[in-house]
């Protein structure tokens, strides 16, 4: 939470130069899978092994089924999630704003894995 793009894009490089350790230069994190000197015109590089996927790729990790077609819901379901805590998942749950979240203050985050049976 609260990790701004350019922060996400540094450690993409950092994991694709094979997280060094030591002392690190621009050379760790400002080039890897991405050029971070470019600015508001960074994009991945062709061969990048490590990338925070772009929209597409995002909508089809999310929503695609292996059938080939696209549930409407990140659930991999046609219907909608509710927002169970993780104690209560139904097998279509998720933790989501819905009036209130499932998980409380002070982050309303989840651990990954913890809707097990979604």
């Amino acid at each position: 939470m609260y990790v701004s793009l350019y922060n996400a894009l540094r450690f993409a490089n950092w994991v694709q130069n094979v997280q060094p350790t030591g002392l690190q230069t621009a050379s760790t994190t400002e080039n890897g899978a991405y050029d971070i000197s470019l600015g508001d015109n960074v994009v991945r590089k062709s061969g990048a092994l490590v990338w925070l996927p772009n929209e597409d790729e995002w909508y089809k990790a999310a929503y695609y089924s292996p059938s080939g077609t696209y549930y409407d819901y990140a659930t991999a379901s046609n219907t909608p999630p509710n927002n169970n805590p993780p104690s209560n998942d139904t097998g279509n749950s998720a933790n989501f704003y819905n009036v209130v979240h499932a998980v409380r203050e002070p982050y309303y985050c989840t651990n990954v894995g913890a809707y097990s049976g979604s």
